[in-house]
C-alpha cells in the first residue's frame, strides 16, 4: 500500500500530467503543443481515454454532472 501512496503523491506534485495541466492554464496552449514542447517525445497519460469518455457523456447529456 505504501508504494501506491507514494505514486499518488509523486504524480500530484511532479507528474507529467500535472506539469502539462499547469502549463495549459498559464499559457492557453493546446495539450498537443505542450506535449511536443515539454515532454521530449512522451505522451500525456489518459488523454485519449478522457476525450472518449467526454464524447460518451456529451452524447448522453451528462457532461454537467461530471
Amino acid at each position: 500500500e505504501s508504494c501506491g501512496v507514494a505514486d499518488v503523491i509523486t504524480t500530484c506534485f511532479g507528474g507529467r500530467n500535472r506539469r502539462i495541466a499547469e502549463a495549459r492554464v498559464l499559457t492557453g496552449k493546446s495539450f498537443d503543443v505542450l506535449e511536443a514542447e515539454l515532454l521530449n517525445g512522451q505522451k500525456l497519460q489518459g488523454s485519449l481515454t478522457s476525450k472518449e469518455i467526454h464524447e460518451i457523456l456529451e452524447g448522453r447529456g451528462l457532461v454537467a454532472e461530471y
